[in-house]
């Protein structure tokens, strides 16, 4: 068989391996997703096919005018429009893999929080779920480490003081100094209304990546139809590129993220005890009461260790941990959408948004 007629074969074999593999799509979890590639399979068949079509013509003219670039543009073309019928096949074909059961994997790696919290984060049935419920949890107990700030800054500011004025320049009416000081020395109320401040502050990080996190479901099906769809035409095929990095990125690399990071916090910095009240162990709010209380008078700090440990979590949770994942997530869109598309910076989107 000559080559041309070879090559010909080999591309509609491909074209019927891609619709075959789209209708399995159709039949299996494709529909379990917001927005499916499947019902755009003969819009995108019709694209490669004219394509294809387009690029056959330029390929038979190319010797007719002796053009190598001609030649080749068509070729890159037709295995490209072909590439990305394969790419929508293999994404509803294999669809149904986002909504695996993680359970088994994140509980055998002690990355789901204990049942005592409010929220049941060991029902969840995917990532997406499991996502979802690590950080609202993180996020719940933080909020509540910002109201023991200010519950003890308004005990605090109920404790009698002693205050001493005296007027350096008695000849100057209403020019007087003084100092005051608590009668029981404790912390000061104005660093407990910093700390309380601060960490309302830093949760509007938290609040941004919940949001994300809760749309990253729908996130990973509109981008990765419009990517694969956009991807079949020829001028737009480097925005189709750059929609699928961030289809991939805010709608799986993000989630797996934050079920390994928030995991790993939420259980180690039992959460669960401060995020409920079912939970009366050393984690608690009461036991925060007495650490921080016992902080001037305390002479055994063995007993304060754990809030310590609890306190330094939760901090690396609000601070270092959304940089990290933020700067990984950033990363993995920046080369996959140079790999495949128009390069994409995902902070610097971010970043004019807030």
């Amino acid at each position: 068989m000559p080559r041309n007629k070879t090559s010909i074969a080999f591309l509609v074999s491909m074209l019927a391996i891609a619709l075959l593999a789209g209708c399995a799509g159709a039949a299996g979890g494709a529909s379990s997703l917001p927005f499916s590639t499947v019902p755009w399979v003969p819009i995108a068949t019709v694209a490669v096919l004219a394509i294809m079509t387009i690029a056959g013509i330029v390929y038979a003219l190319s010797g007719t005018i002796a053009s190598t670039n001609a030649r080749n543009w068509s070729r890159v073309q037709i295995y490209e429009a072909l590439l990305s019928l394969v790419l929508i096949a293999i994404f509803g074909a294999f669809s149904y893999m986002f909504f695996i059961n993680p359970q088994g994997a994140f509980g055998a790696l002690n990355l789901v929080p204990s049942t005592a919290a409010t929220l049941q984060c060991n029902q969840a049935a995917d990532v997406f779920q499991l996502a979802s419920c690590d950080l609202a949890q993180f996020n719940m107990a933080t909020f509540k480490l910002a109201n023991v700030w200010y519950d003890m800054a308004f005990l605090v500011s109920l404790m009698p003081s002693l205050r001493i004025e005296f007027s350096p320049l008695p000849a100057v009416a209403g020019i007087s100094a003084g100092f005051s000081t608590a009668i029981i020395p404790l912390i000061d109320p104005p660093l407990l209304i910093f700390a309380f401040a601060g960490t309302l502050t830093v949760m509007l990080l938290q609040v941004i990546q919940l949001i994300l996190i809760s749309s990253s479901l729908l996130f990973l099906s509109l981008f990765m139809s419009l990517g694969l769809i956009a991807r079949t035409f020829g001028f737009s095929r480097s925005f189709g590129g750059a929609m699928i990095a961030f289809g991939l990125g805010l709608g799986l690399i993000y989630p797996l993220l934050i079920c390994i990071t928030y995991g790993y916090v939420d259980v180690h910095a039992h959460v669960d005890c401060l995020a409920s009240s079912a939970c009366q162990t050393l984690f608690s709010t009461t036991a925060i009461f007495r650490a921080v209380f016992g902080l001037m008078l305390e002479t055994n700090s063995s007993t304060m260790a754990p809030f310590y440990t609890q306190l330094g979590y939760l901090l690396a949770g609000l601070t270092f941990i959304p940089f990290l994942n933020f700067i990984i997530l950033d990363a993995f869109i920046i080369d996959f959408s140079q790999a495949i598309g128009e390069r994409m910076d995902f902070m610097a989107l971010l970043a004019g948004i807030v």
